[in-house]
């Protein structure tokens, strides 16, 4: 089994080495460069999956004995007077079925998000409220807020089960 991953973001492939290996026992995982032809940091859920479905297409494209591409596109998404960060994550097979999962949502703090307004995306205003580089492709804004109880790798693994699941469950259930 192998899938192609369109991130080479660690933290994204090894949840989809975690899931993988979980689902099918052994799996092959590749990360690809690919775009995901939406805002570097969305700021709709729409948005979001938009950019997973073409980041996972875009995946399988380029990895030609994939059996899946998998896409994972974190962005924010207000909620009343509210904003939360979540991660859509999308796997596509070689017949083009879609399934679509999505991580937990974390609100985020008046102070990040104005931040962000100014242009800086999540990860960029981690690094630079952590003193950090590259927290996003390690335990991300989810493993700081949680103090490492969750970090990104476990937070996309629920969305990428839930992603799985019309290929993985009782026909029953997507008929």
């Amino acid at each position: 089994m192998k899938f192609a991953v369109g991130s080479q973001n660690p933290s994204k492939v090894a949840c989809a080495q975690l899931i993988g290996n979980r689902l099918f026992d052994s799996v092959d995982v590749i990360g690809v460069s690919v775009s995901s032809s939406v805002a570097d940091q969305p700021s709709c859920d729409e948005e979001c999956i938009e950019g997973a479905i073409n980041r996972a297409r875009r995946a399988l494209e380029r990895v030609e004995d994939a059996d899946y591409g998998i896409g994972m596109e974190g962005g924010f998404h207000r909620i009343g007077d509210r904003v939360f960060e979540s991660g859509w994550i999308v796997v596509v097979d070689r017949n083009g079925k879609i399934g679509i999962g999505s991580s937990a949502r974390m609100e985020l703090s008046r102070r990040v998000f104005a931040r962000m307004q100014e242009g800086l995306e999540l990860g960029a205003v981690t690094d630079e409220l952590t003193g950090r580089k590259g927290v996003a492709q390690q335990e991300g804004y989810m493993g700081l807020i949680t103090l490492g109880h969750v970090p990104r790798v476990e937070a996309y693994s629920h969305g990428l089960l839930f992603a799985f699941a019309p290929f993985i469950s009782d026909p029953m259930f997507w008929e």
